[in-house]
């Protein structure tokens, strides 16, 4: 009350873990006037771990084995989910795809398909030149034989 001790003092104190810890603590120097008196700031030492997650002690959040577990659980459904979600877009563009061929059929002389890129198709350009010379020469090959 007096200020005439040092400025440091331990005191032993039970918390409850699962709660928030107080950062600082009204100290009071006078009982006549509550408005004397100062903020202490609280520095707490050898506080166990609890982890909010399990409610176990031991490890923290960030350390917990069940959390990782069920993140672990949770990204696999959601790439399942991705994969199902694409594989449903590539048989739909699949689909389109070949009720435009079929539509072509008829309009190009010989049958021959125009060939039409899709947003989903990976072929570069490179490729597609490679593909038309490759049928070019089939093309060749099969008048030179008649």
């Amino acid at each position: 009350m007096q200020k005439t001790r040092g400025s440091v003092a331990k005191v032993r104190v039970q918390i409850d873990i699962t709660k928030k810890r107080p950062q600082h603590v009204w100290l009071g120097f006078s009982e006549k006037d509550p408005t004397i008196g100062k903020w202490q700031i609280i520095e707490f030492e050898d506080v166990p771990l609890y982890c909010l997650y399990c409610k176990h002690q031991g490890h923290s959040l960030g350390e917990c084995p069940m959390k990782e577990r069920d993140d672990e659980i949770k990204r696999r459904k959601e790439m399942e989910a991705n994969k199902k979600g694409q594989g449903k877009q590539m048989d739909q563009n699949a689909k389109e795809n070949q009720q435009n061929d079929k539509g072509t059929d008829k309009a190009q002389p010989n049958g021959q398909a125009r060939i039409q890129k899709s947003t989903t198709d990976s072929t570069t350009h490179k490729e597609e030149q490679w593909q038309t010379q490759t049928r070019r020469k089939h093309k060749n090959n099969q008048q030179n034989k008649e």
